[in-house]
């Protein structure tokens, strides 16, 4: 129970940091309405909030059966993005990156994918 609580805490703490973000530095943001990689901009808003919500479900299960860091960090970043989606209709990115646009949500949903893939060959024997 106890890393339940542990969990919800970072959750919310790594949610409420990229929040903070976005809106200290909304003004030299970019508002992303598509998906990953601008890929998709200017889609139905609804469908976009949908499957944004959609999938966040999905991984929310996939924690909720593993109750591990990775798909923790990747449901704190896919809940940040639909929060964004909620308020804004776009997923805000402040910072650039060499070209890309991304937001903290990004890099630790990219983190998570990464020690997804590091566990998948980790668990596997060669």
């Amino acid at each position: 129970m106890k890393k339940v609580y542990l969990s919800g805490l970072l959750l919310a703490l790594i949610v409420v940091i990229d929040q903070s973000v976005k809106r200290l530095l909304f003004d030299q943001s970019v508002q992303n309405s598509g998906i990953g990689f601008g890929w998709l901009i200017g889609s139905n808003y609804p469908l976009m909030l949908s499957l944004s919500c959609l999938l966040t479900g999905i991984v929310a299960w996939f924690w909720y059966r593993s109750r591990s860091l990775s798909w923790l960090l990747v449901l704190a970043g896919a809940l940040s993005n639909v929060i964004d989606r909620l308020l804004y209709g776009a997923v805000i990115d402040p910072l650039d990156l060499f070209g890309y646009s991304l937001n903290l949500a990004d890099v630790v949903i990219s983190a998570g994918v990464v020690l997804l893939v590091w566990r998948s060959f980790k668990m596997r024997s060669f």
